[in-house]
């Protein structure tokens, strides 16, 4: 999963965000392939308990300043999104199993990326793009 245009909202400040995930979840699987392991894991579940806080909060700051239609439903996918992060990370720090949970995580941003970001955050992108933020 790399970055490319067609992925871009067309706002900023979101895309730069997005691309930042999209650069550390490489950089974790190229690392774990060269042996980096469970250190790797630990690097990407912190850098995602403050990417989501940040990033969400942002999005959710904008849907709700402009009335956004989908606000409910769009932030109803973040709050998924970080229930399962937060089980990941559980399990993460109280099992040995980290190379499932390496899977089990890829699997969650994989589909977070390519259902999220290119759908709901597409949508919301549209709906910003008018609006002075």
């Amino acid at each position: 999963m790399t970055w490319n245009k067609t992925l871009e909202t067309g706002i900023g400040w979101q895309d730069s965000q997005h691309k930042e995930l999209y650069l550390k979840l490489g950089s974790m699987v190229e690392k774990m392939r060269a042996g980096g392991g469970r250190e790797e894991m630990d690097k990407l579940l912190r850098f995602l308990s403050v990417y989501t806080v940040d990033h969400f909060s942002d999005e959710e700051k904008y849907m709700d300043m402009f009335s956004y239609e989908r606000y409910f439903a769009h932030r109803m996918e973040h709050k998924e999104f970080k229930s399962k992060l937060f089980h990941i990370k559980r399990c993460f720090e109280a099992y040995d199993t980290h190379l499932m949970l390496v899977a089990e995580l890829y699997h969650l941003l994989a589909d977070w990326m390519r259902y999220h970001i290119d759908k709901s955050d597409k949508t919301l992108g549209v709906f910003l793009k008018d609006k002075v933020i």
